[in-house]
C-alpha cells in the first residue's frame, strides 16, 4: 500500500485523527464489541461527529442511531466495521461511497480461519487500495490515540496520556498492555492493533510515526514481517529519528532443515530478523515484560553517552548484583574522578563506600541520596547512573523517592531500583509517574541501560558508502545459464571459482581435469603441492567420501592419487555422477582457515556470513551475518566481532592476518548476491587468510541456485 501514501497522508490523519466516525455494526447489547467500541469512544472525550449504524436501533448511549450508513448525511472519515464477516464486504462498499478515507475492520473470521474467508480478504484489500482508502485489520482489537481523545477498540482502559506508541498484530495483547499500563503508570500516546494486516502493515505505520510529536518511542509485538527488505529500509530511516522496539515472536529452526550449505544451517529464521534488526538500528526484546521496561527508559530519559556507569546502593548485595550485570552486559563500571571521589567523602559516613558502587549504607536518608545523585550527575567519568534501595528499618522509600525526582538534572540517563514489594510498590509508581524508570532488580534496570547504550552507539555510527563493485557479469550469468539448462541447481568448485573469480575474488591457481594423465600434466603447470578434490552434484561433503587428497608434490603422485579417489568414490558413493577431479595448488602454510557465505532469507534477502572456517565452524558456531549490500568497514566490524577474532589479531605473538582482504572478500560476495538472485547459498570454507593480502585466497568453495 506505500505507493498509495504521500507525504501529507503518510501521516494517517484520517486514521488517527478523523473528524467523523462511522461505527456500522454498533450495538445497544454491552455486551457486544460494537457497544464497546461506541462507549470507549464517548468515554475518550472525543470531539469529531460520531455516527453509529444500527438497523433495529433509533439511539445508542444518547447517540442517534442510522439504519443504514446511507440514512447518514454527510461524510464520514474513518469507518469501524463490526458486522459478520459476509456482510463486511458491503459495509466497506458503504463506507467509501461516504468518503471514507480509512476503514478499521474489527470483524475476525478471514484468512486465519479459512479459505473462504482468505479470499474475501483479498477482495477487501484491493478494494480499499483502488480506492486509496486505508485499511486497518481485519481481525483486530482497533486503535486509539490519547493525544486526540479517541478510542476506537473495544480494550478495557483508556491510558494516560504519554509518549509511547504500541503497535501490535494480537489484540489480545493490546488489552494486557492496557491493564499493563494503569498498573505500572505509564501511558500511551497511540496504540494500533494491525490484525490480519490486510492493508496497512507495520511499514506504514511506523513511517506514520517518523514525524509524530507525540511519541517518542514505538514498541512492536510482531509475529510476521511481510516485506523484510522494504522494512529494513523504512525502519532504518525512523530508527535515526527515535527508537523502535520490536518483539518478535514465532520464529522457528524449521527453516534450516533444508539448508544444504553451512551457511544456510547456521542462519536460521531467527538469525535473519536479528540481523536485519541490527542493520536498522532497532531495538529487538525477549520479552513482553522488556518491551516496557526499555520503552519507559527511553521515554522519560536521555541517551547516555557512553558505556560508563555508577551505582548507587544502600546495601552490599544488591550493589554486586549490580556490578555484576553490569560487567556481564558489556557496559563498564565507571572510575569516579578524584573530585567526585572528594565530594563523596565530604558527606558520607566513613564506613560508606565512596568508590563505584557507592554504598552510602542501610541506614542512609534520602538527602544523603540525593547528594550522592547530585555528584555523580556532575562527573564527566560517569555516562549513567543506576540507584538501589532496599528497604531496610530506618529506609524511607517515598522520601527517598520524592527528592531522587527533584535531584534529576536530565544531564545523563539515571534508572532506579527499589527491590522489595509491599513497602516500596508507593514509592515505585510515584518515580513511574514522575519520569524515573523503575525497575523489580538491578539486573532488569541494567537490562534496559544497555539496550539505551546500545541504541546510542548505532546513532552515531557514521554512514558508510560501499564502494562500487564490478563483477564480470556477463560470465558469472554464462555459467549460471550453462547450470539452469541442464537443470542442476549445485555448482561445482571449478565453476564456483570461475564465479569468485569473475568479482575479483582470490583463488589458487587450479584445473578441472578428467583423467590421471591430464592431473599430472596440469600439476606441473601450476606447481606443487597439489591438493586434489572430486567434482560431483551428488556429493556435497567432499572428505566424509574420500574426495579429498593433499600434499602432493610431484606428477607421479598426483596420477596415482586421481585413480586412487576415483575407486574410493565408486566404493563410497556408487551411483554419484563424476563431473571430473580439480586439482591447485596448496596454500603455505602460516594461514588461518575462515568461511565466508552467503545465504538468501525469503524476507530480508541476501545475508553474508563470516566466522573461523575448516571443522570449527560446525564445532563452535562462532559466525557473524549481515544484510547485503556490506561495505569494507562493515565487514571489518564484522570481522571483529566474533569471540575468537584475537586468532586473527596476533593471539600470543602470531603474526596477525590480513583481515582487511577477507572484508574486501566478504564485501565482493555482498555484491555477487546483490546482483544475482538466483544465488541461493554459497560457502567459501576455507578462506585462507594469511600475513599479506595478496596471499589470502577463497581455496574451497560451493554455491548452490535456487529451484527453478
Amino acid at each position: 500500500m506505500s505507493e498509495l501514501i504521500d507525504i501529507e497522508a503518510k501521516k494517517l490523519k484520517s486514521l488517527y485523527e478523523p473528524r467523523s466516525v462511522a461505527i456500522i455494526g454498533a450495538s445497544q447489547n454491552p455486551d457486544k464489541v460494537g457497544y464497546k467500541i461506541l462507549f470507549n469512544l464517548k468515554r475518550s472525550g472525543y470531539q469529531g461527529t460520531i455516527v453509529p449504524v444500527n438497523p433495529t436501533a433509533d439511539s445508542i448511549l444518547d447517540f442517534k442511531s442510522y439504519k443504514s450508513l446511507d440514512e447518514f448525511d454527510g461524510t464520514i472519515d474513518l469507518s469501524v466495521i463490526v458486522v459478520p464477516r459476509k456482510s463486511v464486504m458491503d459495509a466497506v462498499k458503504a463506507s467509501i461511497a461516504k468518503g471514507a478515507k480509512a476503514v478499521s475492520v474489527i470483524t475476525a473470521g478471514f484468512k486465519e480461519q479459512d479459505h473462504e474467508g482468505a479470499e474475501l480478504e483479498k477482495q477487501l484489500a484491493a478494494l480499499c487500495k483502488d480506492s486509496g482508502v486505508y485499511l486497518l485489520g481485519p481481525n483486530c482489537l482497533g486503535h486509539l490515540n490519547t493525544q486526540f481523545n479517541m478510542d476506537v477498540s473495544f480494550g478495557n482502559k483508556w491510558p494516560k496520556k504519554d509518549n509511547i506508541a504500541f503497535i501490535s498484530q494480537s489484540g489480545a495483547l493490546c488489552s494486557a498492555v492496557l491493564d499493563r499500563a494503569a498498573e505500572r503508570g505509564f501511558g500511551l500516546s497511540k496504540m494500533i492493533s494491525i490484525g490480519n494486516k490486510a492493508g496497512l502493515t507495520e511499514r506504514e505505520l511506523l513511517e506514520s510515526l517518523a514525524d509524530d510529536d507525540s511519541t517518542n518511542v514505538i514498541v512492536c509485538y510482531l509475529e510476521s514481517i511481510d516485506n523484510g527488505q522494504e522494512f529494513v529500509k523504512i525502519a532504518g530511516k525512523v530508527s535515526e529519528k527515535k527508537p523502535i522496539i520490536v518483539f518478535k515472536s514465532g520464529v522457528t529452526k524449521s527453516g534450516s532443515k533444508a539448508a544444504s550449505s553451512h551457511t544456510g544451517s547456521l542462519a536460521g529464521a531467527d538469525i535473519a530478523y536479528e540481523t536485519a534488526f541490527n542493520k536498522c538500528g532497532v531495538i529487538r526484546v525477549q520479552t513482553y515484560e522488556q518491551m516496557f521496561e526499555y520503552a519507559t527508559a527511553f521515554n522519560s530519559q536521555s541517551l547516555p553517552k557512553g558505556r560508563n556507569v555508577a551505582v548507587i546502593t544502600n546495601a552490599g548485595g544488591p550493589g554486586i548484583m549490580a556490578t555484576d550485570a553490569i560487567e556481564l552486559s558489556g557496559l563498564k563500571m565507571a572510575e569516579l574522578s578524584p573530585s567526585a571521589t572528594e565530594e563523596l567523602k565530604a558527606f558520607l559516613p566513613k564506613a560508606a563506600s565512596v568508590k563505584n558502587p557507592v554504598d552510602v549504607l542501610g541506614d542512609a536518608d534520602p538527602l544523603r541520596y540525593a547528594k550522592a545523585l547530585e555528584v555523580l550527575q556532575k562527573d564527566p567519568n560517569v555516562d549513567s547512573i543506576i540507584i538501589l534501595l532496599t528497604p531496610q528499618a530506618v529506609t524511607k522509600p517515598m522520601e527517598t523517592a520524592q527528592v531522587l525526582c527533584r535531584a534529576l538534572d536530565g544531564s545523563k540517563p539515571v534508572l532506579a531500583c527499589f527491590m522489595g514489594g509491599t513497602d516500596v510498590t508507593p514509592s515505585r509508581d510515584y518515580m513511574m509517574e514522575k519520569g524515573l524508570a523503575d525497575y523489580r532488580s538491578p539486573e532488569k534496570a541494567v537490562n534496559a541501560l544497555k539496550a539505551m547504550v546500545s541504541y546510542a552507539e548505532w546513532k552515531k555510527k557514521p554512514s558508510v558508502e560501499s564502494k562500487e563493485i564490478k563483477g564480470d557479469r556477463a560470465a558469472v550469468s554464462a555459467i549460471i545459464g550453462k547450470y539452469r539448462a541442464a537443470g542442476q541447481v549445485q555448482i561445482n568448485e571449478s565453476d564456483t571459482k570461475k564465479i569468485l573469480r569473475a568479482y575479483g575474488v582470490n583463488t589458487p591457481a587450479g584445473a578441472l581435469v578428467s583423467s590421471a594423465e591430464e592431473a599430472a600434466k596440469e600439476s606441473a603447470k601450476i606447481g606443487y603441492p597439489i591438493a586434489m578434490k572430486i567434482v560431483s552434484p551428488d556429493i556435497i561433503h567432499k572428505s566424509d567420501v574420500g574426495g579429498v587428497m593433499l600434499h602432493l608434490k610431484t606428477a607421479e603422485a598426483v596420477s596415482q592419487a586421481y585413480s586412487a579417489m576415483l575407486e574410493k568414490i565408486k566404493t563410497n558413493v556408487p551411483n554419484a555422477r563424476i563431473t571430473g577431479v580439480y586439482i591447485e595448488k596448496m596454500s603455505n602454510p602460516g594461514s588461518k582457515e575462515v568461511i565466508i557465505g552467503l545465504t538468501r532469507d525469503p524476507q530480508f534477502g541476501p545475508m553474508v556470513m563470516f566466522g573461523m572456517g575448516g571443522i570449527f565452524v560446525e564445532l563452535l558456531k562462532d559466525v557473524k551475518f549481515a544484510l547485503a549490500p556490506v561495505s569494507n568497514t562493515e565487514a571489518l566490524e564484522m570481522i571483529k566481532q566474533i569471540k575468537t577474532y584475537p586468532l586473527l589479531s596476533g593471539y600470543r605473538g602470531q603474526k596477525p592476518v590480513a583481515v582487511e582482504a577477507i572484508a574486501d572478500t566478504i564485501a565482493r560476495i555482498s555484491q555477487l548476491a546483490i546482483d544475482f538472485p538466483e544465488i541461493k547459498e554459497m560457502d567459501i570454507n576455507p578462506f585462507m587468510a594469511f600475513p599479506g593480502a595478496e596471499e589470502s585466497a577463497a581455496v574451497d568453495g560451493r554455491m548452490t541456485l535456487t529451484a527453478q
